[in-house]
């Protein structure tokens, strides 16, 4: 007769058997000492506690199974558990790691910005008036370089870092001014155009045009590629 609403303690049942050990770990499909071990309240595998139980409630005629058995103690699967939390864990990790980039890039272009107003005002403040038409004066164009994390590449002939000693960690930091002279337009974005074809670690070129950047003569490296920074 079944009795699904009554629970059984599981020292109660083996109790009960009219059977010996062996022949309930015969009956069951598992070995005396696993049998014994589950009676004894030791640590057994969900899969081996619902042979035994079944192996009961067929001996029993009673329905039996860990929703209605107490006292069994079910091991716990240690290693799913632990690879869940290692990859809580890495996510936690991961995430700083991208909030910690983000706030130096910020960071380099808010210094990027700062040097950029300041060499304007310093041109500005020792440049004597011009006679001659402003026309006729041909504008200063700047070109400036971000490059990989890390040491500052070899620059191609004809370029060379500016300002080093004003620059935050000058020999790791990405964002350097390397070209600064009056020319014409033509003349800057040769000089632009040979960086992206020679300047090893390079990601991102642009260029400045008394102070302020150009939209059109701003460039990144995508995927080995050289694509406007529009």
């Amino acid at each position: 007769m079944q009795d699904t609403q009554k629970t059984y303690p599981i020292q109660e049942l083996y109790d009960d058997l009219p059977c010996t050990l062996v022949e309930l770990a015969d009956k069951s499909g598992l070995n005396e000492v696993t049998v014994a071990r589950v009676r004894d309240g030791k640590p057994a595998r969900r899969s081996t506690v619902n042979k035994l139980l079944r192996a009961m409630s067929a001996i029993l005629e009673r329905e039996l199974s860990l929703r209605n058995v107490t006292g069994i103690n079910v091991q716990v699967n240690k290693r799913l558990g632990k690879n869940e939390s290692n990859k809580v864990a890495d996510t936690r990790e991961l995430e700083q790691v991208r909030s910690h980039i983000q706030d130096v890039e910020s960071k380099l272009a808010d210094a990027h910005m700062a040097h950029i107003r300041q060499a304007k005002q310093q041109r500005e403040a020792v440049s004597p008036p011009s006679d001659r038409p402003t026309s006729s004066r041909r504008p200063t164009y700047q070109i400036y370089l971000k490059h990989e994390p890390g040491p500052c590449p070899r620059l191609p002939e004809g370029f060379a870092y500016i300002d080093m000693d004003k620059s935050i960690e000058p020999r790791q930091c990405p964002i350097h001014r390397i070209f600064a002279r009056p020319c014409a337009i033509a003349i800057a974005r040769q000089h632009v155009e040979r960086l992206k074809q020679e300047g090893p670690g390079i990601i991102q070129v642009w260029l400045d045009k008394d102070g302020y950047g150009l939209p059109r003569d701003s460039w990144r490296k995508e995927h080995g590629r050289w694509v406007r920074d529009d």
